[in-house]
């Protein structure tokens, strides 16, 4: 099982390494062979579009004389491509997108004068991402842009997992996000062994995964005075006390000018938060951790 990782994050301690590296550990320990590049410290032009790379279907040939050959090596040679990348401007970073396209042409013989192989098909493929904005609402076009990537290159796509930071003064880890990031590397190893032949994972849609996690909220009803009461999918039971992200987040004041909005909670990214509206949301993990037992 050999796994070959491009970091596309600036930050070697930020949001996407933190989370990140807990699935390479696990890649590890699972005896997965895991090869490392940060986008960041390497040497990556981008892509021509010269198309000398079209000239000889037996090999990866770019004309481009850097950090690039390094890994065409080892996507060549490994069963799993992951990418993770913070979310910027609602894509990849930099770095990462120059990597993508230099992949798309240099492993892709597609662009000569007639349309030859795929030189990586059948190479699956899976994301993590982080955002600031709701997985739905963050990282949705980037796995959009990679699944059409995966169709047009021939490759398997195999999920994403995709956490949020709610803000510069929160911590971005808890045991939430490490939880989810551990189950999503178990997935991706059953996948890789051929024991789990099912669809994508994705942080907005991981009914199955994420039944067998805590932190996973089936219904919520809000209760006055700003108490959420959510039910897990466990059959645990937790009220919440939303005073405490008024006080924290402005835009969380809408509800004491308006207590309507409060009253009508919806369960969204399969159960991973509960939102209001395109501003007002709270992550399933924040309700576990602190919110009260009540069943």
């Amino acid at each position: 099982m050999k796994i070959c990782c491009l970091k596309g994050s600036p930050r070697k301690n930020g949001n996407t390494n933190s989370l990140v590296n807990i699935i390479l550990k696990g890649f590890e320990e699972a005896g997965g062979r895991v090869t490392v590049y940060d986008l960041y410290d390497m040497h990556l032009r981008p892509c021509l579009a010269c198309r000398g790379c079209q000239k000889d279907w037996s090999i990866v040939n770019c004309v481009q004389n850097d950090d690039m050959a390094k890994i065409f090596e080892s996507v060549m040679d490994c069963d799993l491509l992951l990418l993770a990348t913070p979310i910027y401007s609602w894509y990849c970073t930099a770095p990462m997108k120059a990597a993508l396209d230099r992949m798309v042409y240099a492993l892709n013989m597609y662009y000569g004068g007639e349309r030859g192989p795929s030189l990586w098909k059948g190479k699956k493929v899976a994301l993590v991402t982080t955002c600031g904005y709701p997985p739905e609402k963050g990282s949705d076009l980037f796995e959009d842009g990679i699944k059409r990537y995966c169709k047009h290159s021939q490759l398997e796509y195999i999920g994403m997992l995709c956490e949020r930071h709610m803000g510069y003064k929160v911590p971005f880890m808890d045991y939430g996000k490490e939880e989810r990031a551990a189950a999503f590397a178990e997935d991706l190893i059953r996948k890789l062994s051929g024991i789990m032949q099912e669809g994508p994972l994705h942080h907005a849609d991981a009914e199955t995964a994420g039944s067998e996690m805590k932190g996973v909220i089936r219904r919520v009803t809000a209760l006055k005075p700003f108490i959420l009461e959510a039910e897990f999918t466990g059959g645990e039971i937790r009220q919440y006390d939303c005073r405490k992200l008024i006080d924290e987040f402005p835009a969380f004041q809408a509800m004491v000018r308006d207590p309507e909005i409060f009253m009508h909670p919806k369960v969204a990214c399969a159960g991973y938060g509960i939102v209001w509206n395109d501003e007002l949301d709270v992550a399933s993990e924040e309700i576990w951790e602190k919110g009260k037992v009540i069943g």
